[in-house]
């Protein structure tokens, strides 16, 4: 939700302990590549970061789409491809 994405999109069931180690996750990814923000900032804060800093938010998708990889390799899970049908299938406002 935090990179502008709709309410309705691909969601991961997975345990909520993954969800958290997840999130956690992607704070350490989003750090290492250049956030200060992190996820539980709010969508506003995120989005004006976006429209002030071009190509950030394919920067964050990729940490995103690393996190999820992760995950996937840690637990057998399929993170992964909810990520990559959001993103293909524009589940989110885009910022250039």
């Amino acid at each position: 939700m935090f990179l502008g994405g709709k309410w309705k999109q691909a969601l991961a069931n997975i345990p909520e302990c993954y969800h958290k180690e997840f999130h956690k996750l992607l704070g350490e990814n989003l750090k290492a590549a250049g956030f200060k923000l992190h996820t539980n900032s709010r969508t506003v804060d995120w989005a004006e970061h976006f429209r002030k800093n071009p190509g950030s938010q394919a920067k964050a998708f990729d940490a995103v789409l690393k996190t999820s990889r992760q995950i996937d390799a840690k637990y057998g899970t399929n993170t992964t491809q909810g990520a990559w049908k959001n993103i293909v299938g524009g589940n989110f406002k885009a910022y250039p």
